[in-house]
């Protein structure tokens, strides 16, 4: 039977615990920055560095220790694990890329609305620090740190700890609050829905791997990838062997490539979805049968939810 007041408090510890990696993550970035004034202002003029001071202090500090909070959520129930086979791991990619594609036109609307609502030009500041990063940077934060500690923390933690209530729920809040970490209308949208297909393929097969390592295509295709074809097509130079060719025609044969993997993914996302619908959906029962009354017992009248909002909120406006 459920209990309202143990699943209130097990939902708010998973809210707080998010709202302490953002809120945690943000004091020591500005303790770090004023120091760094103070004794070595040239690495905010080195993309490693920047990278490292807005980065290292969520992953390394703010997220180890938000372990506090989620251990104290007594319900945890994880799934059963399963392999999924090649062909399956690259049609639900595909599926994945499609959704970042469309949600992202989707983000990219509400931050331009968003920003008109506040009078102030609409700025992608993550494209803005990714083209302004060497690849290799990228490739460090993006592609192999984010990933690892997004999915532990944000996938496995959270879903193991709502899985008692279903699948659904588990998926849903699961990358709505994905979403909503990320901070900013570009991201959100995207974030929520690939955060979703993520949950579901850990709810799924049990394996956070799958997850990871999709993730991590996903960022190298979207965030080195189709960065360095941008940077190529707007003039940066290009060494190597190919330094006598205009940088110009590398970025647009590059694009063209990164076009024409994104009709194949959309193909393959099509016959993906059609072929393994089935084995997805319905999503399982939890533990427990919880009502919309009991949901909004749970979730509206929850403070710890409302302050995991408000802190996304400021995040946003910020």
């Amino acid at each position: 039977m459920l209990d309202i007041r143990r699943g209130r408090r097990d939902i708010g510890f998973i809210a707080l615990a998010i709202a302490f990696i953002f809120l945690f993550t943000i004091a020591i970035q500005i303790f770090v920055s004023i120091a760094v004034v103070q004794f070595a202002p040239w690495m905010f003029d080195d993309a490693f560095w920047s990278w490292a001071i807005s980065s290292v202090p969520m992953y390394a500090v703010a997220m180890p220790l938000s372990i506090f909070f989620f251990r104290r959520c007594r319900e945890v129930k994880r799934p059963e694990r399963q392999r999924i086979g090649g062909l399956k791991f690259w049609g639900i990619l595909s599926i994945c890329f499609v959704g970042v594609y469309v949600c992202n036109i989707i983000g990219t609307a509400a931050n331009e609305a968003f920003s008109a609502l506040l009078g102030r030009e609409a700025i992608n500041e993550i494209e803005q620090v990714t083209m302004s990063s060497p690849w290799w940077v990228n490739l460090i934060f993006t592609v192999l740190l984010a990933p690892v500690f997004e999915e532990l923390f944000l996938r496995k933690l959270v879903i193991d700890r709502l899985l008692p209530y279903g699948e659904l729920p588990a998926i849903l809040l699961s990358g709505i609050a994905f979403g909503l970490i990320h901070g900013n209308f570009n991201q959100f949208f995207y974030a929520a829905a690939v955060g979703m297909i993520f949950g579901l393929v850990y709810t799924r097969t049990g394996n956070i791997l799958y997850s990871i390592v999709m993730h991590m295509i996903l960022n190298l295709v979207g965030g080195v990838y189709a960065a360095e074809a941008q940077k190529l097509m707007e003039g940066a130079s290009w060494g190597g062997i190919f330094a006598s060719i205009p940088s110009e025609i590398i970025g647009i044969v590059m694009m063209a490539i990164y076009m024409l993997a994104l009709l194949a993914a959309l193909v393959g996302a099509i016959i993906a979805f059609l072929s393994y619908r089935k084995e997805f959906w319905p999503l399982r029962q939890g533990i427990y049968t919880v009502t919309a009354r009991e949901w909004v017992q749970m979730l509206v009248i929850n403070p710890s939810v409302w302050v995991f909002l408000a802190v996304c909120a400021l995040m946003f406006v910020i």
